[in-house]
């Protein structure tokens, strides 16, 4: 009898076991079905993430396959592209089109049109969901082109205007002569806003705006070397205070540690430009004598800084010093800014000083040189900025400043490029 209940107890039921193995399929292939997974024929796995749907329309006996997906914008692009092609189906010709969404916000399209397994045309679209526009180049990588080829050797040998880009790689080029940028290794290369990863992790800066008065004498305020102490704040406020902007010439470490006052500043409406990361502004240490990969440094990682605080690149640097040449400067692709007028502050730490140097050469088209370190430039400040407002000066930033130099013949304006 014991023998027979132990028999009994272990007695294996194959038909439990099939029910059982059959249910934990079903229930795999159910969540391969919903969450779109699929197996490659190399065994690997990975999501299918296809953004809309497709409609197939015979035409003379070829076939258009019809896009449409849950954005507008991008479905009058599809339609007027797949419009385009109507003429030209016939006979075992086929308009194709594959899409699939990367990032939550970057639609990726590619299309095709062939004649059995031939490829008579191919396009492809990157398209923002979000800001309903098409991803060109520029809308993709920061200005400064010159890091770009950095890491890219040949982008000069491809088409930059037919990008691909998917979780891990964009491709820019077609699809006999391309280059793959890896993203993870390069956040650093991408602009803000258009969906990619980037350095800039804040919501995105609506800074003030300021005008300035037609007709009247133009004159910009520049601040170096900040933002160190109190004084940059201190500054910052006054021009706040009598509605004017200025331009200031960061230091890229100092950003670093002081990415607040940088944010209030922008935010209030001035300029952020690139004074360099460590200032080497020596005779015997300066950027026309430290190397390309050391200028490179200076440039580059000040650039970061001011990006991470504000979102955007700074349009200008001022090197330190002003020890520049043509070398130095085609490591950038920014204006390289000097002045017309130098306050002396560094030197004559005297607010009357400060203040004579000033007055005494102020003239139309000036571009005045400060520095927001210093208490008694901030007390000449206090001084200068009402008064040249009555003698019919109107103040602006840098970058309008160099705008409002191509419209006239100013030998003052000769302030930019200057080596």
């Amino acid at each position: 009898m014991r023998r027979e209940y132990r028999s009994k107890r272990y007695r294996v039921n194959y038909k439990n076991i099939v029910i059982a193995i059959i249910s934990v399929l079903a229930i795999v292939f159910a969540g391969i079905k919903v969450t779109g997974w699929i197996f490659k024929k190399d065994s690997t796995v990975y999501l299918e993430k296809k953004y809309g749907n497709q409609k197939i329309e015979k035409i003379n006996k070829g076939k258009i396959v019809y896009l449409t997906t849950p954005n507008k914008k991008l479905n009058e692009i599809l339609l007027e592209n797949a419009n385009k092609v109507k003429d030209k189906i016939k006979e075992n010709r086929l308009y194709d089109c594959s899409s699939a969404l990367y990032f939550n916000t970057i639609a990726q399209v590619n299309c095709s049109l062939k004649e059995g397994n031939n490829v008579l045309e191919y396009s492809k679209l990157a398209f923002n969901i979000t800001s309903n526009e098409t991803l060109t180049f520029d809308k993709i990588f920061r200005d400064n082109t010159r890091r770009v080829t950095d890491v890219v050797k040949n982008l000069s040998e491809v088409d930059k205007n037919v990008i691909n880009i998917d979780d891990t790689h964009i491709t820019l080029g077609n699809d006999d002569k391309n280059v793959k940028i890896v993203i993870k290794d390069n956040v650093h290369l991408f602009k803000t806003g258009n969906g990619l990863p980037t350095l800039f992790q804040n919501k995105q800066i609506t800074p003030r705006q300021f005008t300035y008065e037609k007709g009247k004498k133009i004159v910009a305020l520049t601040f170096d070397d900040g933002p160190l102490n109190a004084v940059h704040g201190k500054i910052r406020d006054l021009l706040n205070q009598h509605n004017i902007p200025g331009t200031f010439y960061v230091i890229g470490n100092l950003v670093e540690r002081n990415p607040d006052e940088v944010l209030k500043t922008y935010q209030s409406g001035h300029t952020i430009a690139n004074h360099s990361y460590t200032h080497p502004g020596l005779f015997n240490k300066n950027l026309t004598n430290i190397g390309d990969a050391n200028v490179k440094i200076e440039y580059d990682k000040t650039d970061d800084a001011i990006f991470k605080v504000i979102g955007k690149d700074a349009t200008t640097t001022r090197p330190p010093g002003g020890f520049v040449n043509k070398k130095v400067a085609a490591l950038t692709n920014q204006k390289q800014v000097m002045w017309s007028v130098d306050s002396l502050d560094w030197k004559n730490r005297n607010a009357d000083a400060v203040y004579n140097a000033v007055k005494q050469n102020i003239h139309n088209y000036s571009v005045v040189l400060f520095h927001d370190l210093y208490e008694s430039t901030y007390e000449a400040l206090k001084r200068l900025i009402p008064e040249l407002k009555q003698e019919g000066y109107t103040f602006v930033g840098i970058d309008t400043f160099l705008e409002l130099c191509k419209e006239v013949k100013n030998g003052y304006c000769n302030i930019a490029d200057r080596y």
